[in-house]
């Protein structure tokens, strides 16, 4: 799997702490090789959890893109406040794929804090 060229399977392409696919996104990305027994289990636990929460926060982003095509269509402006509010749902999103996806041990909240 290559992207812009590069290899994602290298081992040195794997621990990258930066990832830039958009000029206008990032994503940050840090390995740790530390793993602990009982935060796995405790994963288990909180699963469905937070899968609601993200269902949720799925269905809230859902009807703020469809706010958003509205006011492009009409004002052909994006608005800020509803960009901030699908940002904060994306950054929990990802958060959350990220700790469920044992790429962290940073247990996210359940509901999103800002």
């Amino acid at each position: 799997m290559s992207v812009s060229g590069k290899s994602f399977l290298k081992a040195p392409e794997l621990m990258r702490s930066e990832v830039v696919w958009l000029k206008s996104a990032k994503l940050d990305l840090k390995y740790s090789a530390g793993a602990q027994r009982v935060e796995l289990l405790v994963r288990i636990i909180y699963f469905v959890v937070y899968l609601i929460a993200a269902f949720i926060a799925n269905i809230v982003g859902a009807v703020c893109w469809i706010i958003q095509l509205l006011i492009i269509i009409l004002t052909g402006k994006r608005e800020k406040s509803v960009w901030g509010i699908q940002a904060k749902l994306l950054k929990y999103i990802v958060n959350f794929y990220a700790y469920l996806g044992l790429m962290t041990e940073e247990r996210p909240p359940v509901v999103p804090e800002e």
